[in-house]
C-alpha cells in the first residue's frame, strides 16, 4: 500500500503518485523482500556463532558448523547489500520521471522549472517534497490561467 494514498491528497498528486508507484513496484518488492530475508539470516547466524565461540570455543568437529553459519551470515549480508542498492536504483528511477516530468510540463516557466529540477539534483532524497510543491505550482498556474 502506497503510504502517501493515506493522507488526503488531491487526486492531481495521487495520479502522479500512481504513475511512479506502478515504475517502481518491482524493485520496491524485490528490495523488501531480500531487506526482510536479510535481517534474520544476520541475527541467527550471528547469534549462534557468538554461541558457540561464548560456550564451546575452537574445536575442530565444529568448523563444519561454523563454516555453515559463517556463511548464512554472508548471504545476509550481501542480500542487505543487494536492497540498499536497489534503494538507491529507486530513487534513481523516481528522481529521473519527475524530471522528465517537469520538463514535459507547458504550463510552469521555464526558469521555475530549472529551479525544481536543480532542487531535485542537489537534494535527491527530498525530491518526492519538491516534485510535490511542483505539482501544487503547476495546478495554481493552471488556474490562474483559467480566469485570465
Amino acid at each position: 500500500m502506497n503510504p502517501l494514498s493515506i493522507r488526503q491528497v488531491p487526486t492531481y498528486i495521487q495520479k502522479e503518485i500512481d504513475l511512479i508507484s506502478k515504475r517502481v513496484k518491482p524493485l520496491v518488492k524485490k528490495s523488501s523482500t531480500y531487506a526482510f530475508v536479510s535481517i534474520p539470516l544476520i541475527l541467527f547466524s550471528l547469534t549462534n556463532l557468538i554461541i558457540l565461540f561464548f560456550n564451546n570455543g575452537f574445536n575442530r568437529e565444529m568448523w563444519i558448523t561454523i563454516l555453515i553459519f559463517a556463511a548464512f551470515a554472508a548471504i545476509g549480508m550481501a542480500l542487505s547489500k543487494e536492497s540498499k542498492t536497489l534503494q538507491k536504483e529507486i530513487l534513481k528511477k523516481t528522481n529521473d520521471y519527475i524530471i522528465e516530468r517537469i520538463k514535459k510540463s507547458s504550463i510552469v516557466p521555464d526558469f521555475k522549472k530549472k529551479e525544481f529540477m536543480n532542487l531535485i539534483k542537489a537534494q535527491p532524497v527530498l525530491g518526492f517534497n519538491t516534485f510535490i510543491n511542483f505539482l501544487e505550482e503547476e495546478k495554481r498556474l493552471s488556474n490562474l490561467e483559467r480566469y485570465v
